[in-house]
């Protein structure tokens, strides 16, 4: 049990490592404020620029994948080759990882919601819980990080349940594609039975919408941001993995799916933290140094 616990949180590291911040984030910091309790003045512009970035949210995701061209094709062959041979992984997967996982269930918390619904509850709740003692103790950067983690759910919801799943319409697997056997006739034993631009389905559908996983995506989202923010993976993603886990069977996906979900939660996680930063709290850093030479000192000032 261990040993699949610790290769499943492993995987789910790996996945979102490729995209850990900019590579120059060393150079700059974030100042935020450490007001009064039940600072209204931060709470009103914390909520203010929230809002104003949200155009530039919208397009900056949508247009990600083609500012950076190579990336998108990369990650996009990764699914296409694990897609290819999904049947085989998937099957593996539900064996060695789902099976042993399949330990525990989070209780439902408060209204259950389509987005709400069992764990989810726990990273709503839990980030409307969040900004509230933000607000409470006058606290600027938990009110930014809530707020960010509740428009990446949100961002989630928008570009894969409304519209990727659509766009592609795949079928989702059968429960145990070792014995090739399912009661529900919606699911499939063919990884590429695709049928692309079906209607968009407004709630959960056993039909064709399994690609990409919806609460992977919206969990590393959510995930993402707590990392950029707090700079420390370890938390967001270990609380990624409990939640996941927990009815790990209902989520009925391929890994292919869960793959796709993880690239763009952490595609949608990263650009909402990258949008508020740039527009609100980036500062380089200045750095002054002397440097000795043979021809006597020179200097070098970065601002």
């Amino acid at each position: 049990m261990k040993y699949f616990l610790h290769t499943f949180l492993l995987l789910l590291l790996l996945m979102a490592l490729p995209l850990k911040a900019e590579t120059n984030a060393a150079h700059y910091t974030y100042e935020y404020e450490k007001g009064s309790y039940f600072d209204t003045g931060i709470a009103w512009r914390v909520l203010k620029r929230s809002f104003g970035t949200i155009p530039s949210d919208l397009y900056s995701i949508a247009a990600a994948p083609f500012h950076h061209p190579g990336t998108a094709l990369k990650y996009a062959g990764l699914v296409g080759g694990i897609v290819a041979f999904d049947r085989p992984i998937t099957t593996f997967y539900q064996r060695n990882i789902e099976a042993p996982l399949d330990i525990y269930k989070f209780p439902q918390l408060f209204k259950k919601t389509p987005i709400t619904a069992g764990a989810d509850g726990w990273i709503v709740y839990g980030s409307i819980a969040h900004y509230l003692g933000g607000f409470a103790l006058g606290d600027e950067k938990s009110q930014v990080t809530a707020i960010m983690a509740m428009k990446a759910m949100t961002y989630s919801y928008l570009f894969d349940h409304l519209l990727l799943k659509s766009l592609f319409g795949r079928r989702r697997p059968k429960n145990d594609l070792y014995h090739d056997t399912d009661a529900n006739p919606t699911h499939t034993s063919d990884p590429h039975d695709f049928s692309p631009f079906q209607p968009i389905h407004f709630h959960a559908q056993d039909g064709r919408t399994s690609l990409p996983s919806f609460h992977l995506t919206m969990y590393f989202s959510v995930a993402k941001v707590y990392a950029e923010m707090y700079d420390n993976y370890w938390l967001p993603y270990g609380a990624l993995a409990l939640v996941f886990a927990s009815n790990i069977r209902g989520h009925h996906h391929w890994v292919g799916d869960m793959v796709a979900g993880g690239l763009v939660g952490t595609l949608i996680g990263h650009q909402v933290v990258k949008n508020y930063r740039d527009r609100y709290h980036k500062k380089e850093v200045s750095d002054f140094q002397i440097i000795p030479s043979g021809n006597g000192i020179g200097f070098s000032y970065r601002f």
